[in-house]
């Protein structure tokens, strides 16, 4: 996955993740990394924090987390993963919930954080559900406006995130 493929395109989808969503909503796209996020500077930290919020939205509309989990090494991306594979078990799947950046901006990581650079994210979330085929909830999210820090590492040839935390 930390590598570019033959043929140096601008953009293509990783490997696993899924290009059809039978979820999907207004706004959502299909996430793909970018040469970007393959440079050792602000821009790439900033193109992979960016690819994880579309990531994000993308495990709603395609009832996956395969799109997050491409770029995230946090035990958390793997036990919110798990998370919303059982939330979503059987015929559930989300409905709302998507996540809107606002303002971004890069930060020096603290000394003890396990991070290259931390991009500060103002994100807005809408109101979602967790729903059947029946359109019976099954679990409810209010819209919220939270700032995310996303810690970005870099592993050598690409940005990874290695933490996704709610400012204070």
């Amino acid at each position: 996955m930390d590598q570019i493929p033959p043929g140096r395109p601008a953009e293509w989808v990783p490997a696993g993740v899924p290009t059809t969503a039978p979820f999907r909503e207004t706004g959502d796209v299909l996430p793909r990394f970018n040469l970007a996020m393959f440079t050792n500077d602000q821009a790439g930290a900033v193109a992979a924090a960016r690819y994880y919020i579309d990531a994000r939205n993308w495990a709603g509309a395609s009832n996956t987390a395969s799109a997050y989990l491409a770029i995230c090494d946090a035990d958390s991306c793997r036990a919110d993963a798990a998370a919303f594979a059982k939330r979503t078990k059987g015929d559930r799947h989300v409905e709302g919930g998507r996540l809107r950046v606002g303002g971004v901006e890069v930060m020096a990581p603290n000394p003890s954080a396990n991070a290259d650079s931390v991009i500060r994210m103002d994100v807005a979330t809408a109101a979602g559900r967790v729903i059947d085929a029946n359109g019976k909830t099954f679990a409810k999210q209010a819209a919220a406006n939270v700032t995310y820090e996303v810690w970005a590492k870099w592993s050598g040839s690409m940005w990874r995130v290695n933490g996704v935390y709610l400012a204070s």
